[in-house]
Order: C-alpha cells, then sequence, then structure tokens
C-alpha cells in the first residue's frame, strides 16, 4: 500500500551529487524518507524538474503549523 505524506519532493539533485535525482517525503514538518523513486503521494507535491532540492528545509517550516 503506497505511503501517504504531506508533502513531496520529486525529482530533486540533492547537494554534492551532480547527476543522480531524489524524492523527498516529508510528513509533520519533518524529512521522513529520500529514494531515487518513492510511491506514494502527497497533499502536496513539488516537481523540482531537476533543481538543486535545497528548498527541502523551507517547505518543512511551511508545512508546520
Amino acid at each position: 500500500m503506497p505511503q501517504s505524506y504531506d508533502v513531496m519532493i520529486r525529482n530533486g539533485r540533492l547537494r554534492g551529487e551532480d547527476t543522480a535525482t531524489h524524492d523527498i517525503a516529508v510528513g509533520d514538518g519533518k524529512i521522513v524518507e529520500i529514494s531515487a523513486s518513492l510511491a506514494g503521494n502527497a497533499e502536496t507535491e513539488i516537481d523540482t524538474d531537476d533543481f538543486v532540492a535545497d528548498l527541502v528545509r523551507r517547505v518543512c517550516s511551511a508545512s508546520v503549523g
């Protein structure tokens, strides 16, 4: 059964990774999972279209409260 998250950031490049992209799942204001390809859905999905995913901290802060 697919997991459900608050926010899913798809296709982000992590700092220090030149070519690999990852999906980043956020739940309860915290990063709960990072993987090359996450199954599941979220209330908010952001496709970074291959941009650096440094905005994770801001997304986590925005999803709290």
